[in-house]
């Protein structure tokens, strides 16, 4: 599952809006709260981003993009998606 995963989510397939700029797309396979399998994705956007380039009008395509390129490949896991700029998840890395 991991290749397809990374199959599905490369950059160049998912044929995302040039604003916000998404720098790269991270996932993990995790249990959510209530037992089931899932993914974890977070969409890793570039530090120049604005505050208006994250509203969810904004995002929204983002997230639907990934939605609509799970499904193609047929991962059936339900996908958690959150938005971080560069700076955000090297912090969030560092603190485990």
């Amino acid at each position: 599952m991991e290749r397809d995963l990374k199959k599905a989510l490369a950059l160049p397939k998912l044929k995302l809006p040039g604003r916000p700029r998404v720098e790269r797309v991270e996932f993990a396979q995790i249990t959510d709260s209530i037992g089931d399998p899932a993914l974890r994705i977070t969409v890793v956007l570039d530090e120049a981003t604005s505050d208006e380039e994250r509203e969810w009008s904004r995002l929204a395509p983002v997230a639907d993009a990934i939605r609509r390129a799970l499904a193609a490949a047929e991962i059936d896991l339900w996908p958690y998606i959150r938005f971080r700029k560069v700076s955000e998840q090297a912090l969030a890395a560092a603190e485990g």
